[in-house]
């Protein structure tokens, strides 16, 4: 296989993938051990043991007119789940949210600050874990990087056509973070926004995305903080997570006008006079004590969409900057930086043996 499919290896056996294409748009690779993996709509669908559930509820017409056998057993985990779970909620979420919006060029720089900004991908061989809907894969490829982006969600459609407009070598794929269909050590450097805190277990799969950078690669994450020394906005997290123990179990058709309403709500009740009371210096210091201020320099739907994740993703983890160091120091990295914000950006180089 040429370019960047070429880096595809079986995540059960490890041996590269044989690829049967029917046409450029679909095909089926096949791994020295038996398994077979759809590309459908130019993707890899790439899933083993009980995640190849996915082939029987999204890609049923593809098995059927390949004739292929997909049987598994009635049960399932309950971190396969989880998984399947969270793996819907986000699907639905980057399919209604699909917009690319020029704010994002912004939303990028934050992101990558800690690499010292998107500039420094150029010329990388780069693995995006869970790109969602695209917005910093589009980034990276205008930066000049060689991108592989993944996302076990349908959100993988999204994002390969929102970058569609962007020159770039890509590759998208449609796989699980904890079985990574690429070798050990393939990339230059390895990112993941927004992702690992809502898995099952995100430290192991912190570990298998640091494990496909190569010794002297670089690694970048961002995760949710524990909000430490704001006890007024820890307060509003216990509520909330009261209120998740019961919209998580709601349908997403019927939570999106809930979260819309309440999007719509704290827009204009506290990121509106945030913005006003900021301008004025007797109120200024209040203004930069109220949540939700780093909305002040998006439009209204980003925070619609933000309240329709925080209130459907099944899992949701939260971490101390020790907990993030931790996370480093035990995969081996080095030149760790730390940078807050809403949330934690984590950037580390991987030991060079």
């Amino acid at each position: 296989m040429d370019g960047l499919l070429g880096l595809l290896r079986c995540p059960e056996c490890g041996d590269e993938l044989r690829l049967d294409a029917a046409s450029k748009e679909e095909g089926l690779l096949k791994s020295a051990c038996g398994l077979w993996f759809p590309v459908v709509n130019g993707i890899p669908r790439v899933f083993v043991g009980e995640m190849r559930r996915v082939y029987q509820t999204d890609f049923a017409d593809f098995v059927a007119r390949h004739a292929l056998s997909t049987e598994l057993g009635a049960d399932l985990s309950a971190q396969t789940r989880a998984k399947l779970a969270t793996r819907d909620s986000f699907g639905y979420e980057w399919t209604h949210f699909h917009q690319m919006l020029p704010e994002w060029e912004q939303n990028a720089h934050y992101y990558f600050e800690p690499l010292g900004g998107a500039e420094s991908l150029r010329g990388q061989l780069v693995l995006d874990g869970g790109c969602g809907k695209g917005r910093h894969t589009y980034y990276s490829l205008r930066a000049g990087a060689r991108v592989v982006a993944v996302d076990f969600s349908r959100a993988v459609d999204v994002a390969q056509s929102n970058c569609s407009k962007v020159d770039g070598e890509r590759l998208f794929v449609q796989a699980d973070l904890m079985s990574l269909p690429f070798a050990a050590s393939t990339f230059d450097l390895a990112y993941s926004f927004g992702v690992l805190h809502h898995l099952p277990d995100p430290e192991a799969g912190f570990r298998s995305v640091v494990s496909r950078v190569r010794p002297g690669g670089r690694v970048l994450v961002y995760l949710y903080h524990a909000l430490e020394g704001e006890p007024v906005k820890q307060a509003i997290l216990r509520g909330v997570n009261w209120a998740r123990t019961i919209s998580t179990r709601l349908p997403h058709r019927v939570l999106l006008p809930l979260t819309t309403v309440l999007g719509v709500g704290l827009y204009y009740g506290v990121v509106g006079p945030y913005r006003v009371l900021s301008k004025f210096g007797p109120t200024k210091q209040f203004a930069e004590s109220l949540p939700l201020k780093s909305y002040a320099a998006y439009p209204i739907h980003v925070i619609i969409n933000d309240q329709f994740d925080r209130f459907s993703a099944p899992i949701e983890n939260r971490y101390r900057r020790d907990e993030v160091e931790g996370w480093f120091a035990r995969a081996g990295l080095g030149e760790t930086t730390v940078l807050g914000g809403a949330g934690w950006r984590a950037a580390g180089v991987r030991a060079a043996r």
